[in-house]
């Protein structure tokens, strides 16, 4: 068709070409959009599990500071780590739910799952000639298949330090001999 007869009748449009140009741009500006928006999403995430981390990691190491007996206080290598009960020191702490959890099962057990992520390791480095211990509060989590590392530092006078207890390890390893050789005098 020539210019004049699609004057004549009115009939005007884009050709082929503009119409793939055009679907050529916005598929462009549509993947821009999406890789945008996925990336803001994985930032906000990491940006809420830092910050639950945080959350977590100044409540517990306020716990240690307000109450250090309540923790048993290990001597290591140049260092005093900081256990609560009996938990797998290579693992870290592990972190317990509020007692006051959401009444709905799904928004309880997403809670749940969320502090279990977490784990905690606390360390205490007696200063040189200093009237305090350095206590250092490490949490751990893993997000997308990174491991990430928050750390807080606080300082406790050395007169609340309890008495520094024997590593686990040692005392399992006594243990042992202890029970191997009462079987031992059993067998006899």
């Amino acid at each position: 068709m020539d210019e004049k007869r699609l004057r004549r009748t009115g009939l005007s449009g884009f050709t082929l070409m503009e119409v793939v140009v055009a679907v050529a741009i916005l598929g462009v500006a549509i993947s821009i959009f999406v890789s945008l928006y996925s990336g803001s999403l994985s930032l906000a995430e990491t940006g809420k599990s830092r910050s639950i981390a945080v959350v977590l990691a100044e409540g517990q190491l306020n716990a240690i500071l307000d109450n250090p007996d309540a923790f048993r206080w290990e001597s290591g290598e140049g260092q005093v780590d900081i256990r609560l009960g009996t938990d797998d020191p290579a693992a870290g702490n592990a972190f317990s739910a509020p007692g006051a959890l959401p009444p709905e099962a799904r928004a309880r057990d997403w809670q749940v799952n969320t502090y279990e992520e977490f784990r905690w390791q606390a360390f205490a480095n007696p200063a040189e000639s200093a009237p305090y211990h350095e206590v250092t509060l490490v949490v751990r989590w893993t997000e997308g298949g990174r491991n990430e590392v928050i750390a807080l530092t606080s300082a406790l006078e050395n007169g609340r330090v309890p008495v520094l207890a024997a590593p686990v390890e040692q005392e399992e390893e006594s243990t042992e001999e202890a029970a191997e050789a009462a079987s031992e005098e059993a067998a006899a």
